[in-house]
């Protein structure tokens, strides 16, 4: 079959009109399911933070006469729980805050697992007290190495965030 001269090239520019908005479509469904899987694992973390403060109380055992409660959770310890469920976080630029009837302070993630004070700290460690953690992280996006120029472009990154709060039981 032989082609008319004045329709050569036409695949390339339908591939061209087609394949540029098909490739951006792809490149944004990846960055949203990505977000997507951040605050699903932060989410989860947070979640488990959180159910680690609230079982680990004033009075987490019934203490025969002879044994000692040994229950009280620090910071750190608090802290590992979350960075060990959450798998992927980078704790170098995730904040956390933590929230009790006692109080709240904030610190980085990688900064929290050196901290030894107790959480919930006195006052607000005891059954039916609220204990809350919320962490956020900003979200770097992938389109930048995609934005033509010279120079470094970046976006201005928004964050993810996840939150979780109960009273503790015991």
């Amino acid at each position: 079959m032989r082609r008319n001269p004045a329709q050569r090239g036409n695949a390339m520019i339908e591939m061209t009109l087609v394949g540029i908005p098909l490739m951006f479509m792809l490149l944004c469904i990846f960055e949203i399911s990505r977000a997507m899987w951040v605050y699903n694992t932060m989410a989860h973390a947070v979640k488990e933070g959180v159910r680690f403060a609230v079982v680990h109380g004033q009075t987490c055992v019934s203490n025969p006469p002879s044994i000692t409660n040994s229950c009280a959770k620090t910071v750190a310890d608090v802290a590992n729980r979350i960075k060990y469920m959450g798998i992927g976080i980078d704790g170098s630029i995730t904040t956390v805050r933590f929230t009790s009837d006692a109080g709240a302070f904030d610190c980085l993630l990688n900064d929290c697992v050196n901290d030894v004070s107790l959480w919930p700290p006195a006052g607000g460690n005891g059954v039916g007290h609220w204990v809350g953690i919320k962490i956020s992280a900003p979200f770097p996006t992938a389109l930048a190495m995609l934005w033509p120029g010279v120079r470094q472009v970046s976006f201005a990154p928004f964050h993810v965030g996840a939150s979780a709060g109960e009273r503790i039981r015991f």
